[in-house]
């Protein structure tokens, strides 16, 4: 079974990513943003990493950041950056597959199975 990680701060949001990974298969862990990211995850070792820039200030941004290279890295792990404000539609980013404008969770499925099966190619995310 496909494991996912989903960091992001708004509870509402990570019950309804759950859901929709869920149905489709995955078993998600979401957790809140914040330095102890890679401890709430614990063992658990996602195939795939989405998480949310929207609405962190410039240094908890960062921080996240670092945090997920790190796990991204260790683990080969793709990655999902949601809400680049400067970014448009879809794109690649040091090494991280972006996703702006509003939450589209029926391309946010797509994009993931994409980068897990091999369709979209990125590199192990390098985030900046």
């Amino acid at each position: 079974m496909t494991k996912m990680l989903f960091v992001e701060d708004r509870a509402d949001l990570r019950a309804v990513i759950e859901d929709a990974f869920g149905e489709v298969g995955y078993v998600v862990a979401a957790v809140p943003a914040g330095r102890d990211v890679l401890a709430s995850v614990g063992s658990f070792r996602p195939d795939l990493v989405i998480y949310d820039r929207d609405g962190l200030d410039c240094d908890a941004a960062a921080d996240i950041d670092g945090t997920i290279r790190r796990l991204a890295q260790d683990n080969d792990q793709p990655v999902i950056v949601l809400g680049h404000r400067d970014a448009s539609g879809i794109e690649t980013r040091n090494g991280a597959l972006c996703l702006s404008g509003p939450l589209d969770i029926d391309a946010l499925i797509v994009a993931a199975v994409g980068l897990l099966s091999g369709e979209l190619a990125t590199s192990p995310a390098a985030i900046n």
